[in-house]
């Protein structure tokens, strides 16, 4: 079962699929398989996402492309 939250931002679906998984497992083996509160939760990111400054999401892409090459250059698995 997905996060039915309604993304309109390519860039933050994109990330936070890359985590979806582990985020659910993780959430519900905490609290008990509660699917509402992790709705809950889904939209609260994506929300906060929304909010947050232009600023703070360039330096968020900076970060993001420099650890990505980071990786590439060590030679391990990119598995995002």
């Amino acid at each position: 079962m997905k996060c039915t939250v309604d993304i309109d931002s390519k860039e933050y679906e994109d990330r936070f699929l890359k985590h979806y998984d582990e985020l659910k497992w993780l959430y519900c083996e905490l609290y008990q398989n509660n699917m509402t509160a992790f709705e809950k939760l889904c939209y609260s990111m994506y929300d906060y996402y929304n909010k947050r400054k232009i600023e703070l999401k360039n330096i968020d892409r900076k970060r993001n492309i420099g650890y990505s090459t980071v990786l590439q250059i060590s030679g391990q698995c990119i598995c995002h």
